[in-house]
């Protein structure tokens, strides 16, 4: 099956469901910081807060992961982990190579990232 989605649509349809996700968890626990698997997930999150009226990052600190352009739009701008994205693609690469044919070589890698920190981080 083939799926032919943009990246605007897929970038929605991630921050709606985090935004879902988020305001569920909510209802169960109120946590002092989320640290989100994406950037688009933290901005879904930032959606489902102000919809609470909980303030960001005065009751909780959010922080994502990507450092996407777009969190360029976010209030407060969102605290995140960067990384080369290119060289994600290549580690990519070389592990899919590496385990071809009869090669079952094991591939542990370690890239670097940097922490951004910017107006979702409470800096108490």
């Amino acid at each position: 099956m083939y799926w032919n989605v943009s990246f605007p649509e897929l970038a929605y349809f991630i921050i709606k469901t985090s935004n879902e996700i988020f305001e569920q968890m909510l209802k169960v626990v109120k946590p002092d910081a989320v640290f989100c698997l994406n950037d688009e997930m933290a901005i879904g999150a930032f959606k489902a807060l102000k919809e609470l009226n909980i303030d960001a990052p005065k009751d909780i600190t959010i922080k994502g992961f990507d450092d996407i352009q777009l969190e360029s739009y976010v209030q407060p701008s969102l605290s995140t982990r960067s990384h080369p994205k290119f060289d994600y693609d290549t580690v990519t690469a070389e592990c899919v190579f590496a385990g071809l044919g009869d090669n079952n070589t094991a591939v542990n890698m370690v890239l670097p990232t940097e922490l951004i920190v910017r107006n979702s981080t409470n800096k108490k």
